[in-house]
């Protein structure tokens, strides 16, 4: 909040702008914010003082954001990638080296690759420090993410950004890393369908800029220090959502900001900036009562401040919890919400069982006693990690034909439609067997088109055969007990073939073409579950058709 002084302060400027699209030009100062302006290349000539021979790369083309410490724009990455960046510049130090956020996602970067969790954390592609007119600033360069306090964005904050919120939490605490600042403008969602548009495409979309001249009432106030003009934040999201480009099927959370994050075992350097509403009794009381009691931002504040936060972000997606107001609060319509005037009343309200468990979750998360909270790596068992689904972001369709096509509509909106290596691969007497299947492939690809326009993707998996009571049918303890009599050895398939009753021609034609195969063997039943949660997961995963055959139909 402004105080009376940054008021002053700001009176002495002839336009002033709206606080809440740009940032306010008295943080232009020494120590203060970079003076950027639209079209700047990052870094700019000689200006690096962390490699001096660094080459200007990121061309600036959007403000994204700013806040107490940094401003935030979108850029083009003008190297070999030509991918979209977002371009963090810190606030001005008498100090070159890299900052605590640097040192922190750097370290994230170097240990975490493979740990569950690590791609919640937004991903760092550059950093680098530049020398200016308002001291040393440090330049973080990201992946695009757009905020959940991004209206647009949080529409998006389904059941399984939660889940993806808590995973990330809990590789961060298990790294022995406290965020500090965990709120909606500090989670989001990652925008890699961003780079499918040309630039002039999100030019166009947005228009001219809106923007702030910055003219000083002293004419001879330094200039240098300032930017000529304040530019306007914009929102990616929103531009995504009106391209109908912001897919739910494949919506990957992330965090962000760790501009106040500290390890566990130290005292953080800054207080957490939550919002009041949002933050820990605790850490209240720490501030209210100058230090006599409570405690500093720790592990479980950061449990307590995400429970609140994705409980305000899903609060507009249909999840309705009691106001503590007293007993009594007065009736009250939020958008299509409506508060019921009775607090035990609302308790009652019939809930889905996905409901249900989501604020089983938050009761584990929003406990006043700090140490009474669920650590964040204990919650990634709970029934609601591992069950829920959330039918607001699932189209769900009926298979057509015994297990002919076997849809899964699960929690990620996806579609997956089983098949074989029939579609690929055919033989002499099974033309309609292999038509059929061909089939499902066709059908996968054209569904894909229509579906993924509502959010959902679609795949189609091909296992060849499979370990299972059906591979195995008709094995009998006699039968068993004669091949082992019958041979010195473990007996191959091909000897096993007379004793089995499931289409032994099939399976004989099969196992001769198996002989010659790496794999030299039929699947494991966790291989094809694997292959099936690969599709199920992996975001980017549409239109694909995944073989898993052992290498059989490249014969």
């Amino acid at each position: 909040m402004e105080t009376p002084s940054t008021l002053q302060e700001s009176d002495n400027f002839l336009y002033a702008g709206d606080e809440w699209a740009c940032e306010d030009p008295t943080r232009y100062k020494q120590f203060g914010l970079h003076p950027i302006i639209l079209g700047d290349v990052f870094p700019k000539p000689l200006t690096c003082v962390s490699d001096v021979n660094k080459e200007p790369r990121y061309r600036i083309m959007l403000k994204l954001g700013f806040g107490a410490f940094a401003t935030v724009w979108l850029a083009r990455d003008l190297s070999t990638s030509k991918r979209y960046v977002a371009v963090k510049v810190g606030h001005g130090s008498d100090n070159p080296l890299p900052d605590r956020e640097c040192e922190i996602l750097s370290q994230i970067r170097q240990t975490g690759p493979g740990k569950h969790g690590y791609e919640r954390v937004i991903e760092l592609f550059d950093a680098f420090v530049v020398e200016g007119p308002n001291g040393f600033h440090q330049c973080l360069v990201t992946e695009v993410v757009s905020p959940l306090n991004d209206e647009d964005t949080n529409y998006y904050c389904s059941y399984d950004v939660v889940r993806q919120l808590v995973e990330g939490f809990a590789f961060l605490h298990g790294e022995g890393i406290v965020h500090g600042d965990p709120h909606s403008a500090n989670l989001g969602i990652a925008l890699p369908q961003l780079e499918q548009f040309e630039e002039d495409d999100i030019i166009e979309f947005f228009g001219t800029p809106d923007i702030v001249p910055v003219v000083h009432w002293d004419p001879n106030f330094p200039l240098n220090s300032t930017p000529p003009y304040l530019v306007h934040s914009v929102s990616i999201g929103f531009f995504l959502q009106q391209r109908k480009a912001f897919s739910a099927g494949s919506v990957t959370a992330k965090i962000l900001d760790f501009g106040r994050a500290h390890r566990i075992n130290k005292d953080p350097n800054l207080l957490g900036a939550v919002p009041k509403m949002i933050r820990p009794p605790e850490f209240t009381l720490h501030e209210l009562c100058n230090d006599r009691i409570g405690s500093t931002w720790s592990e479980a504040a950061d449990i307590w401040a995400v429970g609140c936060t994705i409980f305000f972000s899903r609060q507009f997606n249909s999840v309705d919890l009691p106001q503590k107001r007293g007993r009594k609060f007065g009736s009250s319509k939020i958008g299509n919400m409506t508060i019921v005037a009775d607090r035990d009343k609302l308790w009652g309200v019939p809930r889905n069982e996905g409901s249900l468990r989501f604020i089983n979750l938050l009761k584990r998360m929003i406990i006043t006693k700090p140490d009474e909270r669920t650590p964040m790596k204990a919650l990634l068992t709970d029934p609601f990690m591992v069950e829920c689904v959330d039918f607001k972001h699932v189209t769900h369709l009926e298979p057509k034909d015994n297990n002919e096509i076997n849809v899964i509509a699960v929690a990620r909106c996806i579609i997956n439609n089983i098949s074989n290596p029939m579609a690929v691969k055919t033989g002499l007497g099974v033309t309609a067997c292999t038509a059929s299947k061909a089939g499902v492939v066709a059908f996968t690809r054209a569904l894909c088109l229509e579906m993924t326009a509502r959010s959902v993707r679609v795949n189609a998996l091909l296992p060849g055969w499979v370990e299972s009571a059906m591979w195995n049918m008709g094995w009998s303890r006699k039968k068993k007990a004669d091949v082992e009599g019958k041979y010195w050895k473990t007996p191959s398939l091909i000897d096993l073939l007379p004793l089995l009753d499931l289409k032994p021609e099939l399976k004989e034609a099969y196992l001769g073409d198996l002989g010659g195969m790496p794999s030299n063997r039929v699947a494991r039943p966790a291989e094809a579950a694997d292959a099936a949660v690969f599709l199920a997961t992996n975001g980017y995963a549409n239109n694909c058709v995944l073989n898993l055959d052992g290498g059989l139909s490249a014969a």
